[in-house]
């Protein structure tokens, strides 16, 4: 087909590269969705463990698998993860990592719109929850899993 107008090879890269993008756009959204999963299953384990026990996680672990079979992110090694992502990013040192994090450019990221931060002196972040949660959210799961275990 390479007789093909020049007008319709353009378009059709240009509708190509939308294609692309959606696909980007979309996996950067279920990411995020995931992030934030993990973020309150961490917060709320760390709220109800030392109430409910040793026990907790494994019980919990066979809940939630048992309620959504076709998910994964459920076993006890990963919520114990998701414990230590919110108990991680809820320090003082978390803090500072995404604080630092947020000062980078997101120049590899065109197609995703940069939140407005509102940081505070000596690199503190207001609104802590919320702010931590939506800088975390650009980093894929197994990559937040290697910053806060080493």
């Amino acid at each position: 087909m390479s007789h093909l107008d020049p007008t319709y090879k353009q378009w059709i890269f240009d509708l190509k590269e939308k294609v692309r993008s959606a696909q980007l756009k979309a996996a950067v959204a279920v990411n995020a969705q995931l992030i934030q999963l993990y973020w309150e299953l961490g917060k709320n384990i760390t709220e109800k463990q030392t109430a409910w026990g040793t026990g907790f996680l494994q019980q919990l672990s066979k809940d939630l698998s048992s309620e959504f079979p076709d998910m994964k992110g459920f076993s006890v090694r990963n919520l114990k993860y998701c414990r230590y992502f919110f108990q991680f990013y809820n320090s003082t040192f978390g803090q500072q990592v995404v604080a630092q994090n947020l000062q980078q450019p997101l120049a590899d990221f065109k197609n995703i719109e940069k939140p407005d931060y509102d940081l505070q002196p000596h690199g503190q972040l207001s609104a802590p929850d919320e702010i931590r949660q939506q800088a975390v959210v650009r980093i894929p799961w197994g990559h937040n899993i290697l910053i806060f275990t080493k």
